[in-house]
This record gives C-alpha cells, sequence and structure tokens, in this order.
C-alpha cells in the first residue's frame, strides 16, 4: 500500500534548470500522464492525502521549482483534469520575478487541487543563514496558506544533511528529496 512519487520540478514547454532538464515536463506530457494514470485506475493524490491513507493505486505528483509555471501551466491540466498535486515553493523574493506569488499559490490552495509546501532555493541552500531562512520561509508561508506547513522538499546536489536538520528544527514534519533519477521523458518508450 504504498503510493508511487513522482518529483518533478517544473511544467513548461522548454526546460527551466539547464542543470536539470529532465526535471521539467511539457503541459502536453503532463496531461497524457493524467489521462494515462487515471485510464488505469490511479488517483492523484497530494502528499499529505498519501501519507494519512497510502493506498497501492495512488500517484503523488511534486514539483519542487517553485516558479510561476505551476500557476501557468501545471495548475490548468490540473484543473482540467481535476487532478492533484503537491508544489514546493521558496520564501517570497520579490526581486524574483518567476517566482510564484501569495495570490497565486491561495488560488491554487483554495482549489482543493493543489497543495503547497515549503523549499529552499540553491542559493539559500549554501547560505550560512540557512536555517534562518528556513524558519522566515515558513513563516511567510504560514501567512499565505493560514496554518503551518508540514511539508518540505530538499534540493537536490546541495547539502542535503544541513538542510534537512534546519527544516526539521525549524517544525516541518515531512521531508520530501528525489531519490532515483528516471530517464527524461523524451527517451521513454510511448506505451
Amino acid at each position: 500500500d504504498v503510493p508511487v512519487f513522482l518529483c518533478l520540478r517544473n511544467v513548461a514547454d522548454a526546460p527551466i534548470d539547464a542543470a536539470h532538464p529532465e526535471a521539467t515536463i511539457s503541459p502536453k506530457t503532463l496531461e497524457t500522464l493524467i489521462i494515462r494514470l487515471k485510464a488505469a485506475n490511479y488517483r492523484l493524490m497530494t502528499a499529505s492525502e498519501a501519507i494519512a491513507a497510502p493506498d497501492q493505486k495512488a500517484v503523488v505528483l511534486t514539483f519542487d521549482g517553485g516558479s510561476r509555471d505551476a500557476f501557468f501551466n501545471l495548475f490548468p491540466v490540473l484543473k482540467k483534469h481535476h487532478a492533484k498535486a503537491t508544489c514546493f515553493v521558496p520564501a517570497l523574493d520579490p526581486q524574483n520575478v518567476d517566482h510564484l506569488k501569495s495570490l497565486e499559490i491561495q488560488e491554487m490552495v483554495r482549489s482543493g487541487l493543489v497543495e503547497i509546501g515549503s523549499t529552499v532555493t540553491a542559493e539559500q541552500a549554501t547560505s550560512a543563514t540557512l536555517p534562518d531562512d528556513i524558519r522566515r520561509t515558513r513563516n511567510w508561508m504560514t501567512g499565505v496558506l493560514g496554518h503551518l506547513p508540514t511539508l518540505f522538499s530538499l534540493p537536490i546536489d546541495v547539502a542535503p544533511e544541513a538542510i534537512r536538520a534546519a527544516a526539521l528544527d525549524a517544525g516541518y514534519k515531512y521531508l520530501f528529496t528525489a531519490g532515483k533519477y528516471m530517464r527524461p521523458v523524451a527517451e521513454a518508450p510511448d506505451d
């Protein structure tokens, strides 16, 4: 009774992160994935739903990019197919026009289709102020969501133990990270 977690980063027509192009899925490919999963009787759940009631026919889609593609590319596909996902968002950076904004996060959460957790950027992950950044992220996210977030995504390839310790110290209950890389979607068979 273990759900499948598919950890992605972004939804866009072209890779957003040059270091991990395989972590970006196109909206069309995401739509095809959701249609096929539903046709095979899989239930798309949020991470918290899967933790609370594990199910072998459950799939959790997670997106840890925290960028606005979640609102403009992911969210419309989820609404069209009434599918659920979990997005991990770093603290608001007013200088970064690509990060999700508070009102976008709130609209996605109100839909009941998107659950929001927290993460940190690669820059924050290597910063001397990491514990403070994680606490600040949780405080900001609490204000946006109206409740304490319990989910945290550890960035891949960056100081996982330091981030893990700081996230647990800040009060996060569930930590996520990509544990196994799969081949890029473009290399996968059609069936």
